[in-house]
């Protein structure tokens, strides 16, 4: 054969619309590629607004836990400095009590 075409596998000359069929699906492969690479890139897009959501609401949270633990944490210690100042008030209370009894012992 003395053809400049080249051959295909069956070894039949290569025309120009095999040529042309060949690219139209070179080209309709690449649009499929674009396509799902597009997709995933909305997808992408859409994962990453849902994690800046979720960043959010996390960042909410814990500035609602700093504020409650801060409060629990002021609660906390109010009431055990009014279990001492009950406690202080109590032995006070007996010191004087044992102070009147002694005093009115000795004063007869």
């Amino acid at each position: 054969m003395a053809t400049n075409q080249p051959l295909l596998k069956n070894g039949r000359p290569n025309t120009d619309d095999e040529k042309i069929t060949r690219v139209k699906g070179q080209i309709n492969d690449t649009q499929r590629v674009m396509q799902d690479n597009i997709h995933h890139a909305i997808q992408r897009g859409q994962n990453l607004n849902e994690l800046d959501d979720k960043t959010l609401m996390l960042e909410n949270q814990s500035i609602r836990f700093k504020e409650r633990s801060t409060q629990v944490k002021r609660n906390m210690c109010f009431n055990r400095y009014r279990q001492i100042a009950i406690v202080v008030l109590a032995v006070l209370a007996l010191v004087g009590v044992i102070a009147l009894i002694i005093y009115l012992s000795t004063k007869k």
